[in-house]
Order: C-alpha cells, then sequence, then structure tokens
C-alpha cells in the first residue's frame, strides 16, 4: 500500500511524512537482512504482484522495494496485462489498466520482470463474507463462490503456476534457473506509455516455451536477452 495519497507525474508516490517514507522503504532493510540469511541454507522463489497503485512497482509490496542482485534473482515481480479491446489499430496486448473494474491500472517499472493476464480472471472469491466486496466483482449468479476478478493479484499466479510446471519437469533446477527460464521465455514485448516507459517492453508470460526449455539441455544456461 501507499500511503500519503497519489503518485506523482513521474510515477513516484508523494510522500508527506517521515514516517511514511519508512513505511515503504523499511522492507527494504529488514527483508534483506533477513532473506540473506536464507540463502546459505534454503533455495526459494518468491513471485510478488507488482500492485495496482499505478504507479512505479518499488514503492509497492514487500518484496518489490529489495534491489539486493543476490536476492533480485529469486524475485519475480508480476505486473498485469490484458487485450487491448477498445482499440483494435493498437497492439493486441497493453498493459492493464482494468477499465471495466473498480482496480487501478498494473503498477510497472524496471523492477517488473514479467506480465501476465490479469484482468476478468475466473477465480475463487470470498465476497459472501463481506458483502461490501460483492459490489465490486462480477460475481456469477450460478455459483457465488466464483467469480471474475481483476488485478496483479491475478497475474502472480499465473506465474507461480508456471514455475510449479517447471520444477516439475526439471526438479534440479534451482530458483535462479527457474526465473532465467520464466523471464527468458517470455515474449510479445509490450511496450509501456508514459511513466510506465522503459527501454526494454515488458514480455508476457509463455508456459510452453518455459516448459520446453525447461526439459532441453539448455536448462541450466543463461537465456540470452536482447541488449537494452
Amino acid at each position: 500500500k501507499i500511503l500519503g495519497g497519489a503518485p506523482s507525474d513521474n510515477g513516484t508516490p508523494e510522500i508527506d511524512t517521515d514516517d511514511e517514507r519508512n513505511y515503504i522503504e523499511s522492507p527494504r532493510r529488514y527483508w534483506t537482512a533477513f532473506m540473506k540469511k536464507l540463502i546459505a541454507k534454503f533455495d526459494f522463489l518468491i513471485v510478488q504482484a507488482s500492485g495496482n497503485e499505478g504507479i512505479d512497482a518499488k514503492w509497492s509490496g514487500f518484496f518489490n522495494s529489495i534491489n539486493d542482485t543476490d536476492l533480485r534473482k529469486r524475485i519475480i515481480t508480476v505486473g498485469a496485462m490484458e487485450i487491448n479491446w477498445l482499440n483494435w489499430l493498437s497492439p493486441f496486448y497493453k498493459l492493464a489498466d482494468f477499465e471495466a473494474g473498480l482496480v487501478g491500472s498494473t503498477n510497472y517499472g524496471d523492477i517488473v520482470d514479467i506480465v501476465a493476464p490479469g484482468d476478468d480472471i475466473y477465480s475463487t472469491t470470498s465476497c459472501l463474507l463481506n458483502l461490501m466486496e460483492c459490489s465490486d466483482y462480477s460475481i456469477i449468479d450460478a455459483d457465488p463462490d466464483y467469480g471474475e476478478l481483476s488485478g496483479t493479484s491475478m497475474a502472480a499466479p499465473h506465474v507461480t503456476g508456471v514455475a510449479g510446471l517447471v520444477w516439475t519437469v526439471n526438479p534440479n533446477l534451482t530458483a535462479e534457473q527457474v526465473k532465467n527460464i520464466l523471464v527468458g521465455t517470455a515474449d510479445r514485448g509490450i511496450t509501456g506509455s508514459g511513466a510506465a516507459s522503459r527501454t526494454t517492453p515488458y514480455k508476457i508470460l509463455n508456459a510452453n516455451e518455459a516448459v520446453k526449455y525447461a526439459k532441453s539441455t539448455q536448462a541450466t544456461q543463461p537465456i540470452p536477452q536482447p541488449p537494452t
């Protein structure tokens, strides 16, 4: 969450007080130190949603603020994409702004490793526990325990699922190698606009290519990326 209101024009949240700045930046200090201790004993991969505030993702989420090189190899930050229904002359996919719902737009920036579908995703819901939430989503009447939800929290599970597939076909891979495969086989680049623009395009998760690469003899090798 971002305290202190809307982001500024350059995608950096306007921070009103030292307490709010500390709230945003403290995860980097504490989580970095804690996770560095884990590396020596455990191999892990963290999939983190980029957030839906329409700002640079490094300001949102416990793990998005971490910039330690070794830890970033074990963290995948996931943005959301959607079909560009409103303008067929433009690219078919775009960064999600969730036009049909009450969620904001996907967070962006250099920290985002990959994007996945995040708009109107059929999912289990808990809205019956909170009637206020029921008005926020398109709930399917035939089965009130399921509905179409939007947000980067819908995109991140796609990446988590494919990470599981990759590890299933090649359980000897390390977390760093799994991230390399997921990010390296992503394709169909999306160019952000405005504050969300960056030199390299945001690429969409490709489950088929990721699994194929994991099964190949090159699975442990870094996938070359185009120059920035």
